[in-house]
């Protein structure tokens, strides 16, 4: 029998690695990166085991233990089960992981649990269930032998200085960048009821056109604090000070998120002491993200077929209790994308035929002359600085950010004029009932109109992901907004 060359040996075809033995060392490359990112992560073992290779090792799960879990659960056929085990402590955790694309195997196309009413994103379950908690591993005085143990295992990861011998100022920038610019708040609802910075905002790996983009924030990475009590102290300041409190109408009903709704949060931040709002300086940044219907109701418009200018007191907030902030100094007004699956357009609800989303350029326009009052008293008597942001027209931001921070109010018999036109426009409008403001800008806004170039659905197709720029089309398609 002739021997094989190595050209043969090259032709032969390679064999497939077993789908369980891709998700198994995603799953590890994903724990080694988060020991490096998180120091709470397997803390209980960290702060002893710094050169431990495996802290947390991941297996097949035994047929037998798949076939009982299986009789309480039938809603498991394509679900893949796996075992967590702790070496340490020899504890162990059978769960199921399901794959949203089995070709093109991802962490982030992952959801884990033990029952389908509590599946969840797969970096959210394995963080939340492996990160020790804050109350339970404040810091401890070491003996030397691990706190030279400790500086290896930084030193290690490449990533090691002394912070305490930078100066103040580069520590809180520090900070500042460790934490996260942005947080979604949230309140605890035992006990104090007390704010809380949240932990982050995720819409998972549906369908939808913001996947992986707006609204998404990551959770406050907090674990500095475990430092030492200055770093903590110093750290906990900044977070409070200098972040911006996102203040969402969206929310995605998933763990990451929310768990009180904005009306309750609020209401809460309505509440804080003065003297307290003050010294934390909690409330100094805020945003507010809400879609076109929210931002009219903030307002006290809710349209209907009959009177498209229907006045009613805001159910949710009032874009005036703004004033009764104390420390406000910034407020940003967040615009999500009509293509947004939770967008909606107050004239296009009350059509009584199916009508698309109204132009971004004109409703955002035609908010801002509506609550020119109300933004203007912000800046004229507690000096607070307005930005716009988000799917907004660049024109837009350029023309009414300088009027909403001008010193004077030379502006306001022009503004006075644009919002008597345009009451005009949309009463004449809805006398035709055409409700809702076509687009006709020379770049036309994503989701106002059905002639779409790309199809965001493709973005679920993993044929596509290996293609060069194709990420960065389906941004353009999402976010562009210039003109």
């Amino acid at each position: 029998m002739p021997e094989r060359t190595s050209e043969s040996k090259a032709k032969a075809p390679c064999k497939p690695q077993p789908l369980s033995d891709r998700v198994i060392a995603i799953l590890h490359d994903f724990i080694k990166e988060e020991r490096k990112r998180d120091f709470s992560f397997l803390g209980k073992y960290s702060y002893c085991y710094k050169n431990a290779k495996s802290l947390l090792e991941i297996e097949p799960a035994s047929q037998y233990g798949i076939a009982a879990t299986k009789k309480k659960d039938d809603d498991f056929e394509n679900a893949g089960w796996y075992t967590f085990t702790e070496p340490i402590d020899h504890s162990r955790r059978m769960v199921a992981i399901n794959i949203l694309n089995q070709e093109n195997v991802k962490i982030e196309g992952m959801t884990i649990g033990t029952g389908t009413s509590n599946m969840r994103d797969a970096t959210s379950w394995i963080r939340d269930t492996y990160c020790t908690d804050l109350q339970k591993t404040w810091p401890k005085k070491f003996s030397p032998m691990q706190y030279d143990e400790q500086k290896k295992w930084w030193a290690k990861t490449g990533k090691f200085f002394k912070l305490l011998q930078l100066p103040l100022e580069l520590r809180e920038e520090i900070y500042r960048h460790v934490i996260e610019p942005v947080v979604v708040p949230d309140i605890v609802t035992e006990g104090t009821r007390r704010f809380i910075f949240g932990v982050g905002q995720f819409f998972g790996p549906t369908s939808v056109a913001e996947r992986n983009r707006d609204p998404d924030v990551p959770r406050p990475n907090l674990n500095i604090i475990y430092v030492n009590k200055q770093v903590c102290r110093q750290s906990c300041s900044v977070a409070c000070r200098e972040s911006i409190k996102r203040f969402t109408t969206l929310r995605s009903g998933l763990v990451r998120g929310p768990r009180q709704s904005l009306f309750k949060i609020w209401q809460h931040a309505l509440s804080m002491p003065p003297e307290l709002a003050l010294q934390t300086g909690f409330l100094r940044h805020i945003q507010i993200e809400m879609d076109a219907r929210e931002h009219f109701a903030c307002i006290g418009i809710y349209p209907n077929s009959g009177y498209p200018l229907r006045a009613e007191a805001p159910h949710v907030m009032k874009l005036t209790e703004l004033a009764l902030l104390n420390g406000l100094q910034t407020l940003d007004l967040r615009f999500i994308s009509p293509k947004h699956r939770l967008a909606r357009c107050p004239w296009a609800m009350a059509s009584s035929e199916s009508r698309p989303h109204s132009c971004q350029k004109k409703w955002i326009e035609s908010w801002v002359v509506m609550a020119w009052d109300t933004l203007r008293n912000l800046r004229t008597t507690k000096g607070v600085k307005i930005s716009l942001s988000g799917c907004i027209k660049t024109s837009t931001v350029d023309f009414w950010e300088t009027k909403l921070n001008a010193a004077g109010d030379g502006d306001t018999e022009l503004v006075k004029s644009m919002e008597h036109a345009m009451k005009a426009e949309i009463l004449l409008r809805s006398h035709s009932r055409e409700m809702v403001f076509p687009c006709r800008c020379t770049y036309p806004c994503v989701g106002t109109s059905a002639d779409l170039l790309v199809n965001f659905e493709d973005d679920e197709d993993p044929r596509l992901e290996s293609v060069e720029g194709w990420q960065g089309i389906l941004d353009k398609a999402y976010w562009d907004f210039e003109d």
